[in-house]
């Protein structure tokens, strides 16, 4: 925010009051972090102070900006409102038990599996990627999300899509492998993982 001083005399004394969780000064104290306000503003100057807001809930916040100043004359007092609306970041689950078990599977059969992937934030899912599969799993066809599955780059709030993953055993062993899928919660990037076995016969 810009505090500009559009009077004809020095304000002295400047300070704040008011702010409180979930609104705040970055870095937690007057000006904010990179903010340039001091205790004095020069008559036809400006300076910065920088807010930041860190919702805790999904719910509607307020507060209010207040700058105590003297004028030349008399203690004043600026304000400005402030509102934001938390929301659930996205959060992707992978249906099905951990981990999931494919069972027996002849030796160069091929059993698969479909996933469902679900959106239970309250934003988008976005940058949504299929990764650590190595043989004998694999995404069907090779490729994230499985040539039958659904899932694209984004997953929208609320939603679900599918992923289909191979089970093809090359000896009679016991195999275990991690399906993970990479995605932008709307904050920053974020994995969700399932791990999968079977068993070649």
């Amino acid at each position: 925010f810009t505090i500009n001083n559009s009077g004809g005399a020095t304000a002295t004394a400047l300070s704040e009051t008011g702010l409180s969780a979930p609104f705040d000064y970055l870095g937690g104290s007057y000006p904010g972090t990179g903010g340039t306000c001091s205790t004095d503003l020069a008559t036809g100057s400006n300076c910065t102070i920088v807010v930041e807001y860190s919702p805790i809930a999904a719910t509607a916040d307020s507060d209010t900006i207040t700058l105590d100043y003297n004028d030349g004359n008399t203690v004043q007092v600026a304000t400005i409102g402030l509102q934001g609306t938390g929301v659930n970041l996205a959060l992707l689950t992978i249906s099905e038990s951990d981990p999931y078990d494919f069972g027996p599977t002849g030796v160069g059969t091929t059993t698969t599996h479909t996933f469902t992937l679900t959106n239970n934030g309250n934003t988008p899912a976005t940058a949504v990627s299929g990764s650590g599969l190595s043989v004998p799993f694999k995404f069907e066809g090779n490729n994230y999300p499985g040539s039958s599955g659904t899932c694209s780059s984004t997953i929208g709030a609320g939603s679900s899509c599918t992923i289909v993953v191979e089970f093809s055993p090359v000896s009679t062993v016991f195999s275990t492998n991690t399906i993970s899928i990479d995605y932008n919660d709307g904050s920053g990037a974020q994995v969700v993982t399932r791990e999968v076995q079977g068993t070649g016969n």
